[in-house]
């Protein structure tokens, strides 16, 4: 009985501490959400700018780099919803280039 409780109590414990990682993971992220956004709006002036991509190229790399700064920044995952929306009408007026 007394082993039972003991493992429960470790299983417990285990619990709470993924709960808290997933929760410190979630907050840091939020945190960086100014630089992730920072980031991705220099490496599409540096894509935009590029004279030795073509076209397509360019579009396919700026897609990338909107993807990927998209899943932290959106706020259904967590992120601020102003700098979405920022980094959604810069990436719009990227694609019309």
């Amino acid at each position: 009985n007394a082993k039972k409780e003991a493992e429960a109590r470790r299983r417990k414990a285990e619990e709470n501490a993924k709960i808290k990682a997933e929760a410190q993971r979630r907050k840091q992220k939020y945190t960086n959400s100014n630089n992730v956004y920072k980031e991705a709006i220099q490496k599409l002036q540096n894509i935009k700018s590029s004279r030795m991509l073509p076209k397509k190229e360019k579009l396919k790399q700026g897609r990338k780099v909107f993807i990927k700064a998209s899943l932290i920044l959106h706020p259904n995952k967590g992120g601020k919803e102003e700098l979405f929306k920022n980094l959604s009408s810069y990436y719009n007026n990227f694609e019309k280039m």
